[in-house]
Order: structure tokens, then C-alpha cells, then sequence
């Protein structure tokens, strides 16, 4: 890059730059940044000096478009005016924590005022910078990327605490986190999500002929199926004992229909001290507008079907259509 670029309030349209030396950073690539300002040509202005550099920008108008935005398509990260007719910034991150995946998402806020550290003070808002206006863009990445840093350090703190320790997978902690934030987006955007149980068959066997650690074989074995099938949005958890939990989001029944074949398939290909674990699955979803099911009763109806599919002789999937 020639030079800081000195972005913020001024009678004409923001400043524009040119990158000819500027190479993409690559921890950029990928990440999504939701910037929500009034101001259409400074709005306009961060998506031309983020985008080249890598970064997906979306640009919102005001606070509610904001939060909406950050439900529907969770950023990486919120670039936030603090003046923000007709609510003010501090209210609209406010709102997008109280959003299903939003208590996490790093925010910066700007802000032409003078008194924005001491505002920020009283604010009780965690995981929060502030860049005051006019700053330069080289300042701007750093923040940016600064609080992308920080951000995947909290993920992995995260993940490590909500980790089952024997196959890897989520444990009953990280389900329930996610069950609530997916159960939430339903009731207030009939977002449909659907609920996977995958109860393994014979681990009983295994382990009354080969010992618990040839069962604890079977079950990593079959979280690595597990794991390898699930798509980047879907949460894989173990349940306890033989069962393991699968949400997809943004999911319908029909469509969760087709995540067991190849769990099942690839399964089948297993054989552990003579004997082949196969899996029983039962999947429910929640899809119909203005339901009040609960996220327990979704779970209790999933439980059944993969009940009906083991007493039925196992190596099978059964859906609830609910």
C-alpha cells in the first residue's frame, strides 16, 4: 500500500485508493465483515478497501437491517457506527448479542466523538474495540484483524471446553448451546433445522467380547464417519454411551433425509475384532411455521425414530415427519 488513507466525516465523498502493490492477506480470505453505517458513501468506501484485500463485506443501512443481517448470516466480524439514527451504535450491539450466534462476534465501533473511550467504558459490552474517526486504513486492518485474532483464540478456548475427550466430537454442553441458538433463529424466522440421533448397534458386543477399549475403538471410529460427512454449518455431538446427535441447520426433513446414507454406508465398511457396527438413525425436524415444539421434544421425537430403527432390526434410518 502508498500510504495511510484517512477515513471519516467530510463534506464530499470518501477518499478511494489504489492497491497496485497491495497483496491479499491471507487470513482475510473467507472471513465476512458486516458493516453497519448510515453514511452510504462511507459504507461504499470500507467494502472497496476490505474487499480487494480479501475479506466478504456486506454493508447495512441502520441498526435494525444490521441485526437482521448478523442473525440470518453470522459475520466474522462488525464494523459499527456509533451514530446511528434513529437508535444509537451501543443499542444496536446490544441487539446483535442477543442474537442466536451473536454473543462472540468481535464488533468495532467508530466514531467521530471525542469522548468515545469514556463512553465505551460504561458500555457492558464484551469483546468490543473503537477506532475513531478520521483514521487511517492501515489502522483499520489492524483493528480488523486484531480482533479476528482474538475472536479465533476465544473459538478454540471454546471448542477445547465443549469437547467430547474420547472421540473428538462436540459433547452434551456444545449441543444444547447450539440446539438453542437454532431453535431460536426457528421461532423467530421459521429458519427450519433439523435433528440427527445416531445410536451405534452391537457396541454392546464388542464390548462384552472384546473389552471397553474395543468399544471405545467402535465409537471413535464412527464419530470419524460422523465427522468426515457433517458440512461446515452442522454441529456433530456425542450424547453419551452409544449415541451421537447431529443438528443441521437451515435443514428440512426431507432433506436431513439424505445425511444417514452415507454415515450408514461408510459404517457398513468397518470391521473392529471380527464385528461390524453398524448404526441406527432416526432424524425430526422443525419446519412448520408458528410451531411452539420446544428443542427437548424435538430431540425426544428424533430419539424415537432411531429407537424404531434399532428395534427394527438396526443398520437403518427412520424419520419423523413431526
Amino acid at each position: 500500500m502508498t500510504g495511510p488513507v484517512r477515513v471519516g466525516p467530510a463534506p464530499d465523498a470518501p477518499e478511494r485508493i489504489a492497491w497496485a502493490d497491495s497483496a491479499p492477506i491471507e487470513a482475510a480470505a473467507g472471513r465476512r465483515i458486516l458493516v453497519v453505517d448510515d453514511d452510504p458513501a462511507l459504507g461504499e468506501a470500507l467494502a472497496e478497501f476490505l474487499e480487494p484485500v480479501g475479506y466478504a463485506v456486506e454493508v447495512a443501512a441502520d441498526g435494525t437491517d444490521g441485526v437482521t443481517r448478523a442473525t440470518l448470516a453470522r459475520p466474522d466480524l462488525v464494523v459499527l457506527d456509533v451514530n446511528l439514527p434513529p437508535t444509537d451504535g451501543f443499542d444496536t450491539a446490544m441487539n446483535i448479542r442477543k442474537t442466536p450466534d451473536g454473543h462472540h462476534i468481535p464488533i468495532l465501533f467508530l466514531s467521530g466523538m471525542r469522548d468515545l473511550a469514556v463512553r465505551m467504558r460504561r458500555v457492558s459490552i464484551d469483546d468490543v474495540d473503537f477506532l475513531r474517526k478520521p483514521f487511517g486504513f492501515d489502522e483499520l486492518l489492524t483493528r480488523i484483524e486484531r480482533g479476528l485474532a482474538l475472536a479465533r483464540a476465544r473459538q478454540v478456548l471454546h471448542r477445547q471446553a465443549a469437547r467430547d475427550a474420547l472421540t473428538g466430537l462436540g459433547n452434551l454442553r456444545l449441543f444444547q448451546s447450539c440446539m438453542t441458538a437454532e431453535h431460536a433463529r426457528f421461532a423467530r424466522y421459521g429458519e427450519p433445522v433439523s435433528l440427527v440421533v445416531i445410536d451405534v448397534d452391537k457396541l454392546k458386543r464388542i464390548n462384552d467380547e472384546h473389552g471397553h477399549l474395543a468399544g471405545n475403538e467402535a465409537l471413535r471410529a464412527i464419530a470419524d464417519v460422523i465427522r468426515r460427512e457433517a458440512r461446515e454449518v452442522d454441529v456433530a455431538a456425542r450424547y453419551g454411551g452409544d449415541e451421537f446427535l447431529v443438528v443441521l441447520p437451515h435443514t428440512t426433513l426431507p432433506r436431513a433425509g439424505f445425511f444417514p446414507h452415507p454415515v450408514r454406508d461408510a459404517g457398513r465398511q468397518l470391521t473392529l475384532h471380527g464385528v461390524r457396527p453398524s448404526v441406527s438413525i432416526g432424524a425430526a425436524s422443525l419446519s412448520r411455521p408458528g410451531s411452539t415444539e420446544t428443542a427437548d421434544e424435538l430431540l425426544q421425537r428424533a430419539d424415537a425414530a432411531a429407537y424404531r430403527a434399532k428395534r427394527d432390526g438396526g443398520d437403518r434410518t427412520c424419520l419423523d415427519g413431526g
